[in-house]
């Protein structure tokens, strides 16, 4: 794990020398594991990559929050501080499945994530 997350701040680098100057509250980072079709066994824990993802410097950060591969990650922020100004864009609709959610489960996949980031943003 080590390594990825080396090999990953580089690219951290990277991405903010191109960001450099450019308004934060206008910039929105994406993190996913790809919309393909298979089981995704072998995407990384959100818990490995999430304080790498906070360095990029953003306005907010997406990510999946609603497949049923890392819907479960949400407990990542009760050990994690969203920085001050800083906000998440969590994905509250699945988008691999021909099932549409209902809007209550929706709503609790937002209510969720807004109880455990309320006193960060």
């Amino acid at each position: 794990m080590e390594d990825y997350l080396a090999f990953t701040r580089i690219r951290v680098e990277a991405l903010n020398h191109a960001l450099r100057g450019l308004p934060q509250e206008r910039i929105r980072f994406h993190l996913c594991w790809g919309s393909w079709h298979g089981p995704h066994t072998t995407d990384i824990e959100f818990r490995h990559l999430v304080r790498t993802m906070l360095e990029i410097d953003a306005g907010a950060y997406s990510f999946e929050g609603a497949n049923a591969r890392h819907e479960h990650e949400w407990r990542v922020w009760e050990d994690v501080e969203l920085p001050d100004g800083k906000l998440i864009v969590p994905g509250v609709v699945g988008h691999a499945t021909n099932v549409v959610e209902h809007p209550e489960l929706v709503a609790d996949r937002i209510e969720r994530y807004a109880r455990l980031v309320a006193g960060s943003a």
